[in-house]
């Protein structure tokens, strides 16, 4: 792993040291596959919440509480209450985490998207581009409401982010 070999140290180490720790107010964010993760996992098992995914062959809804999210490894072993989602997200577009002579740059590569419609880069979604897809994120334009939003499209099942940046907004979906 590319963080492991820069810092010669582990990903687990390496995530707690610089993004998931009191500093930055993340105090309800665990890291499902680190050493401690299935301690982590048992002593926050009662506080985790119904996450649904629809089986299309089955033509229902699938319950991913149980759902051992350490698979997932950095791609997706996190888990968070939705306030640590929205401080995230806060503190990746607005706070401390990036520097803010590399903040520009940063978000710019994190917010290059790819047209779903043709399959080149895209400035933004638009009415005639709707969607956009990026590193792990996507970007949607509503033509109803006429504006766009940021969503991840991660692998881990049963829930949904979305940001409306030009509103600082955030919606958390998941079903009870």
């Amino acid at each position: 792993m590319v963080i492991e070999k820069i810092t010669n140290d582990t990903f687990e180490n390496q995530l707690k040291l610089r993004i998931i720790n009191s500093k930055n107010g993340l105090n309800d964010s665990f890291y499902l596959a680190g050493s401690d993760g299935p301690s982590v996992g048992k002593a926050i098992e009662e506080r985790r919440v119904h996450g649904y995914l629809y089986d299309e062959k089955k033509n229902k809804l699938i319950d991913t509480l149980t759902n051992d999210l350490s698979w997932g490894g950095a791609a997706g072993a996190i888990v968070a209450t939705p306030e640590d989602v929205v401080r995230w997200v806060q503190l990746l577009y607005h706070g401390t985490l990036i520097k803010p002579i590399f903040r520009e740059r940063i978000l710019a590569e994190l917010e290059s998207v790819v047209s779903m419609k043709t399959g080149k880069p895209i400035p933004h979604v638009n009415e005639d581009d709707p969607y956009g897809f990026g590193l792990g994120v996507g970007a949607f334009y509503d033509k109803d409401l006429k504006q766009s939003f940021w969503f991840y499209k991660g692998s881990t099942l049963g829930f949904r982010v979305m940001y409306f940046g030009s509103l600082a907004i955030m919606l958390l979906q998941w079903l009870l």
